[in-house]
C-alpha cells in the first residue's frame, strides 16, 4: 500500500510514540499534548506515519477462532452474496450480451467496492459448469475465473460457494444439473413464490437428496469429480480463500436431527478431503441446513478437518419471511449469538453466510442495523444475501440491494459501515453508531504493526470539505479513499472516529 496524501480526512491524531522526543525525554516545543493540541502555543510540525507495508496475497488462515491474514492480523470479513440472478441462465448477477461482459462486470464490482466490503461469497452451480453429464461449459467457467480476478484486482477475497435450492429447477430450485434429476422432466410449479417448504413438502426434493446422500447412481462421485474441476480452476487464484461445500442441504427422507449427525458431518469430512487434495491450504466452509437458519440450533458435530475449518450458518427471522416485515421485536442478536456459541465449542471462525430482507420491507434498514450490531458484539463474519444488479428476480425473491435500474434499496445504508478489516493485535472491542457515526476500536496492538480500519467514503467524505476526525493514542494513521491505516508503537490502543 503506497501512501497517499490524505484528501477527504482531516487527522487530529493524538501523538504518544510516533511524535518527535528530546534528546533527554522530556518535552520539547513540538510535543502534542494528551487532548490532541499543542503543548504550549507551538504548533507541531507535520508526523510522517509510515503505513507501507506488503501483503503477498489476500488468502487467510485459521488460528482458533480467529482468521489470520500473511502479516498475521485479525482479519474481519463483511461482504455480500453475488446474487440470486446467478441461480439461473446465464448464471450471473447481472445483465451482459457476449461482447459487453467485461464491462457489466467492471461495474458490478465497482459498486461493491464502494459499499467498502472486503468479501465476496460467490455461488455458482452445477448446472451452469456441467449441463450435460461429463461436458464441462469452458465459456461459463472462464467467465466465473474472470470475475473472480476482477473482484482480486479491486482488494476483494472470494468464497466459493456450490449453491443449491430444494435441489434443482424442476423443484422451484436451483443447484443440480438436470442430469443429477432421477426425473428431469418433472415441470416446475407455475408459482415458486414458497419454494422452502420443497425441503419437507415435495417428494421429488426428498428422493434427490436421498439419493445424493446414498451415492445412487454414483451421484456423489460425480459431486466429488464437479469439486475437483471447480478447485482446480480456481485455486491459484490469490483472492480466493475457501470453498463452501453444499449451501443449505436437505435431509431426503432421513430424520433430520439424526442425519446432521451421521450423514451431512461425515460427508464435510469426506469432501473436505476431496478440496484439501487438490488445495492443501484453502478454507473450508460449512453450512448447516436451511431450516435450521429459521432457529439457530444445529445437530451438526464438528467435522473432523484438521485446520482451516469455518461454520459458515445463516440466520432469517422467521416472521420476517411470514410477514415480509420486521417490527423489531425479534431481535437477531440472541440468535446470532447462539451461532457465535456453537462456533466456541467447535474452536474456530463463524461467518454468517446469509442473512436479508427485502428492501422495500417495513423496517428493513433498522433489521440489517441490528444484525450488524450483534455481528460487531462477537466479532462475526458475514455475507448478506444479496447483491443482483437486474430485473429479473429468482423466484420473486425480491432481497437484492438494488433494484434493476441500479437504485439502491434502503438496505445499503445498514450494510455500509466502519469495521476492523484488519488488526495487527488483539481486538479487545469495536463499535460503530449509525446515528452519531462515531466508530470506536479497543485493542492490543503489535508494537509497529499496521491496522487497517475501513471507513467507507460515503460516510465519511464531503464535496470540499473534510469530513472526519480520527484520534488514536499510542500511534498515527494515514487515510486513503475508504480506508484508514495505523501504526501503533504497541499495547492498549484507542481509536475512535468521529464526523465533522
Amino acid at each position: 500500500m503506497a501512501k497517499t496524501p490524505m484528501t477527504s480526512l482531516l487527522l487530529l491524531v493524538l501523538i504518544t510514540a510516533c511524535g518527535p522526543a528530546s534528546d533527554q525525554g522530556g518535552s520539547t516545543p513540538d510535543a502534542v499534548a494528551q487532548d490532541g493540541s499543542p503543548a504550549g502555543d507551538v504548533t507541531p510540525p507535520p508526523v510522517l506515519c509510515d503505513v507501507e507495508q506488503t501483503l503477498g496475497d489476500l488468502r487467510l488462515r485459521t488460528d482458533g477462532r480467529l482468521l489470520r491474514d500473511g502479516l498475521g492480523r485479525e482479519v474481519l470479513l463483511r461482504g455480500v452474496n453475488t446474487g440470486g440472478r446467478s441461480k439461473f441462465q446465464p448464471f450471473f448477477p447481472f445483465p451482459f450480451e457476449s461482447n459487453t461482459f467485461d464491462e457489466a462486470l467492471e461495474t458490478y464490482l465497482l459498486r461493491a467496492s464502494s459499499w467498502g466490503l472486503n468479501v465476496l461469497r460467490l455461488p455458482f452451480t452445477w448446472e451452469a459448469l456441467e449441463p450435460i453429464r461429463g461436458r464441462i461449459d469452458e465459456v461459463w467457467l472462464a467467465r466465473y475465473v474472470q470475475m473472480i480476478d476482477a473482484a482480486g484486482a479491486m482488494g476483494l477475497r472470494v468464497i466459493v460457494d456450490f449453491h443449491q435450492d430444494v435441489f434443482a429447477r424442476p423443484f422451484c430450485g436451483d443447484g443440480f444439473p438436470l442430469w443429477a434429476i432421477e426425473a428431469p422432466e418433472v415441470p416446475p410449479p407455475e408459482d415458486c413464490t414458497h419454494w422452502f417448504i420443497g425441503y419437507g413438502g415435495n417428494a421429488g426434493v426428498r428422493r434427490n437428496f436421498d439419493r445424493l446422500w446414498a451415492n445412487e447412481d454414483g451421484l456423489r462421485d460425480d459431486f466429488e469429480a464437479m469439486w475437483r474441476v471447480m478447485v482446480r480452476a480456481t485455486r491459484d487464484a490469490p483472492n480466493v480463500i475457501g470453498y463452501e461445500i453444499i449451501n443449505e442441504p436437505g435431509a431426503g427422507t432421513a430424520d433430520p436431527q439424526d442425519w446432521a449427525s451421521d450423514t451431512l458431518t461425515p460427508f464435510y469430512e469426506r469432501l473436505a478431503a476431496v478440496i484439501r487434495s487438490e488445495s492443501d491450504e484453502a478454507l473450508i466452509f460449512v453450512d448447516s441446513t436451511g431450516t435450521e437458519a429459521l432457529f439457530a440450533e444445529t445437530s451438526l458435530r464438528r467435522p473432523a478437518i484438521e485446520h482451516g475449518l469455518v461454520f459458515a450458518p445463516h440466520f432469517y427471522v422467521p416472521s420476517v419471511i411470514l410477514t415480509g416485515r420486521w417490527d423489531g421485536m425479534t431481535q437477531p442478536g440472541p440468535a446470532l449469538a447462539r451461532w457465535d456459541e456453537v462456533g466456541a465449542a467447535w474452536g474456530v471462525p463463524v461467518l454468517l453466510g446469509e442473512y436479508g430482507i427485502r428492501p422495500e420491507a417495513e423496517g428493513a434498514s433498522a433489521y440489517i442495523a441490528a444484525h450488524y450490531a450483534a455481528m460487531d458484539t462477537v466479532a462475526m463474519h458475514g455475507t448478506l444475501w444479496e447483491y443482483s444488479a437486474t430485473t429479473d428476480d429468482w423466484n420473486d425473491e425480491g432481497m437484492s440491494l438494488v433494484d434493476g435500474l441500479g437504485r439502491e434499496g434502503a438496505t445499503v445504508a445498514s450494510l455500509v459501515r466502519p469495521y476492523p478489516a484488519a488488526v495487527a493485535g488483539t481486538v479487545a472491542a469495536f463499535d460503530y453508531d449509525p446515528e452519531t457515526r462515531v466508530f470506536k476500536l479497543d485493542f492490543e496492538a503489535t508494537p509497529d504493526g499496521v491496522t487497517e480500519v475501513v471507513l467507507p467514503s460515503r460516510l465519511y467524505a464531503s464535496e470540499g470539505a473534510d469530513a472526519a476526525d480520527v484520534t488514536i493514542e499510542g500511534g498515527c494513521a494515514v487515510a486513503t479513499p475508504g480506508r484508514l491505516f495505523v501504526r501503533h508503537t504497541g499495547g492498549p490502543a484507542h481509536l475512535v472516529v468521529r464526523p465533522r
